[in-house]
């Protein structure tokens, strides 16, 4: 059923939603929720809410490509429950008829995402998971390292340079998409100090896409804490990258305090503020990398305005980063 499709079934029958039918497989019950909603609608991933289930409550299905889901089930069934970090309640991965994909089931964190004011709980969020769990990702996940980086900086200025030849944008859009492939073109050349840095921490259990609206702040005994949502692109690597939380948008005073929040609960030896924050800087600019890349298949895929806005605040901060204390 086509996700269009699918949405309108939600109106008219939930008992006909493909998630709901999903739900009712993998928990062998006929329970029907009072109607579904459309959180996410993406090229190959979409997210339901199945409101008043489970005593009145909702729950989250995600329909993904089978190698994500397959990732993402790993990560709470065997990563989440051994780390000090309280996780969104699991309650299973179904495949679906269509085999390239499966359904995973979750509890409903809610929306209020976190906003500026926690980005010191994600500091000690980091700090804590980064401490955990890597020998389970190294022996459980895919590797996220450097080269990976390096192949979506390939493929994102491919995607952008292919767009700017095909498409023929207007003068101020292909300014844009020019700037950003020579943004590109000297990340590549200063591609081997960034191997460096990525290399000065060991490596470890990554998100993989750490930003506010993957995060929810949830209170529990009084100690205010974070869940983490989507974890698709989990694996074991460099926490460099994910470094890029401690610098984003912030004064200096304000980063190092971060870096020493983060450092207080990684654990590193060796690494004090200031080299937290350096590493940080390069780590935006690794992220970035990835940014890119994403905002690239965006345009493949016909999203031309979101794709524009993206990169127009990722040329933005590149000018910035990539004069930056590295």
């Amino acid at each position: 059923m086509a996700s269009g499709d699918a949405d309108v079934a939600a109106e008219r029958c939930p008992a006909r939603h493909p998630a709901v039918l999903a739900w009712r497989r993998l928990t062998g019950t006929a329970a029907l929720p009072a109607r579904v909603s459309v959180l996410k609608r993406g090229h190959k991933s979409h997210v339901y809410r199945l409101h008043g289930l489970l005593h009145g409550g909702a729950v989250i299905a995600k329909r993904c490509p089978i190698e994500t889901a397959r990732i993402e089930r790993t990560v709470h069934e065997r990563i989440l429950p051994g780390l000090p970090v309280p996780a969104l309640r699991w309650y299973g991965f179904l495949p679906d008829d269509d085999a390239a994909f499966a359904w995973l089931f979750t509890e409903d964190a809610g929306d209020d995402a976190a906003r500026r004011s926690h980005d010191p709980l994600i500091a000690r969020w980091l700090g804590t998971v980064h401490a955990r769990g890597a020998e389970l990702a190294r022996r459980l996940l895919p590797e996220r390292g450097a080269t990976q980086y390096l192949a979506q900086l390939h493929a994102g200025r491919a995607r952008l340079a292919a767009h700017l030849a095909r498409a023929a944008p207007r003068a101020d859009a292909g300014a844009l998409l020019a700037r950003v492939v020579a943004h590109c073109d000297e990340i590549e050349a200063r591609w081997a100090e960034i191997e460096v840095a990525c290399a000065a921490l060991p490596p470890v259990l990554v998100h993989g896409d750490i930003k506010r609206k993957n995060l929810r702040p949830w209170h529990r005994r009084g100690r205010e804490e974070l869940l983490a949502l989507d974890w698709e692109l989990a694996g074991w690597g460099s926490p460099v990258p994910e470094l890029e939380r401690l610098s984003a948008d912030r004064t200096g005073g304000e980063a190092a305090a971060l870096a020493r929040i983060y450092l207080e609960h990684a654990g590193w030896t060796g690494v004090g503020p200031r080299e937290a924050e350096r590493l940080a800087w390069i780590g935006a600019v690794v992220r970035l990398v990835a940014c890119i890349d994403w905002a690239g298949m965006e345009l493949e895929g016909g999203s031309e305005g979101k794709a524009m806005r993206q990169l127009r605040h990722y040329d933005e901060r590149l000018a910035v980063l990539l004069r930056g204390p590295w």
